[in-house]
């Protein structure tokens, strides 16, 4: 029994003998470790613990660089249209009128840089768009520019890597020129209203047919700024959500959106299937709708827009308000903000390079039109707070 309960000691003992080493060397280690940490500490230094708050002003501070650099773009820094040219094979392109298509074809831009020289950029295209890209409806299709990772720096695609371009439709019929400078005007129109837009740039763009060499148009065309961009601009993410009800999104942009739609004579659009609308959820959770592709307003009045049957109206020029239903005090501040922004948005009319006057005031009557009834309250309850959509979402 002795035996048996020395055998533990022993086997202590034993440990004892080859793990004393092995401590006495990590107590010495432990000391080191605690003298060095004393000696920072005695510098000001000393490892840093990060704490969700560090992250988070981190990633507010990246927020604020990625919506700075955005909002500088070079290419919507500037006002006046863009002259560009725009080599590439077009008879391939036309014939790509897939709208799921991702087929890319090889281009080259050439455009003025920061001091007055032609750069020649490398880029890449791709059809885009529903109507306009059936062949019935347009002979030149609009198109996606894709451009280098470099190569770009001092031109006014610097920052770019993608960006739509609208353009002329029509080879030989000078009404779309006119069309695409109303529908620059729409986007101008909403960045007055809200910063929460996407921006716009009127061009004037030349089109060569590489397989030939020849000049096909110069013609009126119109970038638009990328979602990336607008949605670092704002501090958000733009997702692909289809389904969005009305109770989903912040109520203040969605009566922005909705009262502008209205204002320009647009019903053109749904939330719910993300047809010409984006939404963009923020750093916070809210969820914010952007919307975009005017020409079916009846600002723009193309004379190929026409309403949906289903909507009881007969010319793209009536308005119908399409927005949800809220408090009235919802309608009234929506209203107000956009009363408060009224000269801004007249003022953006005079402003559309190479805009006649008679475009002008066909604009400048339209959106009279507009403000009468919104400053009107027994037309504003008629036409817009009554008139609001009952269903979920649209």
């Amino acid at each position: 029994m002795r035996a048996l309960r020395l055998r533990p000691l022993v086997l202590a003992a034993c440990l004892g003998i080859l793990l004393g080493p092995l401590v006495a060397f990590s107590l010495l280690g432990q000391q080191d470790t605690a003298g060095a940490r004393r000696k920072d500490k005695e510098k000001g230094g000393g490892p840093k613990v990060r704490t969700t708050a560090d992250s988070a002003r981190r990633e507010a501070k990246q927020r604020a660089e990625r919506a700075h650099k955005s909002a500088q773009r070079a290419l919507f820094a500037e006002s006046q249209p863009l002259e560009f040219s725009l080599i590439a094979n077009y008879g391939a392109i036309a014939r790509d009128r897939d709208t799921l298509s991702t087929k890319r074809f090889t281009g080259t831009v050439v455009v003025k840089d920061s001091l007055g020289a032609d750069r020649t950029i490398p880029v890449q295209l791709r059809t885009r768009g529903h109507f306009r890209l059936l062949s019935r409806n347009c002979r030149f299709v609009p198109l996606r520019i894709t451009f280098p990772d470099s190569g770009v720096g001092h031109t006014p695609f610097a920052g770019q890597r993608s960006v739509k371009l609208g353009t002329h439709c029509q080879n030989n019929d000078g009404r779309y020129d006119d069309y695409t400078r109303r529908e620059y005007l729409a986007y101008t129109l909403f960045n007055a209203v809200t910063p929460k837009s996407f921006r716009a740039r009127l061009a004037r763009g030349t089109y060569i047919d590489s397989a030939t060499g020849k000049s096909i148009a110069t013609r009126v065309a119109m970038f638009i700024e990328s979602e990336d961009d607008l949605a670092r601009r704002m501090g958000g993410k733009i997702q692909e959500l289809r389904g969005a009800l009305f109770d989903d999104l912040l109520t203040e942009p969605l009566m922005d959106a909705s009262l502008f739609q209205y204002a320009i004579g647009n019903t053109d659009w749904s939330l719910f299937g993300l047809h010409n609308a984006r939404v963009m959820v923020m750093p916070d959770g809210k969820v914010i709708p952007v919307i975009y592709d005017f020409d079916f307003s009846g600002l723009v009045n193309t004379h190929y827009a026409g309403p949906d049957p289903r909507m009881g109206i007969k010319t793209v020029r009536d308005r119908l308000y399409r927005g949800p239903c809220q408090a009235p005090d919802a309608f009234v501040a929506a209203a107000a903000r956009f009363t408060s922004r009224k000269a801004a948005m007249l003022s953006a009319i005079a402003s559309v390079p190479d805009f006649s006057g008679g475009e002008q005031r066909l604009a400048r009557d339209y959106l009279d039109g507009f403000f009468t009834v919104i400053e009107s309250p027994g037309r504003f309850r008629r036409e817009v707070i009554e008139a609001c959509e009952k269903k979920p979402g649209m």
